[in-house]
């Protein structure tokens, strides 16, 4: 996860997974996106006030790798 020091920037968390034999690479690389999510490392972002995040959820199948972006924008109303 990168956080940036100004807020009003945004911050990019990639995180991999290694396919394993019963899934296909694309669920796979849903499943790494879902996974940040539920393990709530957006929560940390919120709490500091970021002004979104660019997820990259990347699965790999020995030379076959697939990318899934999701971006996270929060909208700050007072």
């Amino acid at each position: 996860m990168l956080i940036p020091r100004d807020p009003s920037l945004w911050a990019i968390i990639i995180e991999f997974k290694k396919v394993s034999s019963d899934e296909t690479l694309h669920e796979a690389s849903q499943k790494v996106v879902k996974h940040i999510i539920v393990k709530d490392y957006l929560q940390e972002l919120y709490a500091r006030s970021i002004k979104g995040v660019v997820a990259f959820g990347i699965a790999c199948q020995e030379k076959k790798i697939e990318t899934i972006v999701h971006v996270f924008a929060y909208s700050l109303v007072e």
